[in-house]
């Protein structure tokens, strides 16, 4: 390292614990849930809607507020951009605190 530096990647390897959240637009939720349903990151995964590759740690979701939702969720357990918290509260819906 003291001659030619560490590499271009060493940042994802050193800092392993800092992990980017799944993202999830707001046009997909509607799309894919019922009028009612809870959000939660288990029942994302079973609708098909992230992947989580085996071996890999947990991460977390964050749901964008691309698109629009007409139906009324529960969600539970992720992250909500304050775009998407405003479409969620118009509609009716509960955002529930992680």
């Amino acid at each position: 390292p003291k001659l030619r530096g560490h590499g271009v990647n060493r940042a994802r390897t050193v800092n392993d614990s800092v992990r980017s959240a799944v993202v999830v637009n707001l046009a997909n939720l509607d799309e894919v849930f019922k009028i009612g349903e809870k959000v939660t990151p288990e029942t994302l995964k079973t609708k098909g809607l992230i992947s989580i590759r085996k071996g890999e740690r947990k991460r977390s979701v964050k749901i964008l507020g691309t698109g629009a939702l007409s139906k009324k969720l529960l969600f539970s357990g992720c992250f909500v951009s304050k775009s998407a918290r405003e479409q969620i509260e118009k509609v009716g819906g509960s955002i529930l605190e992680k």
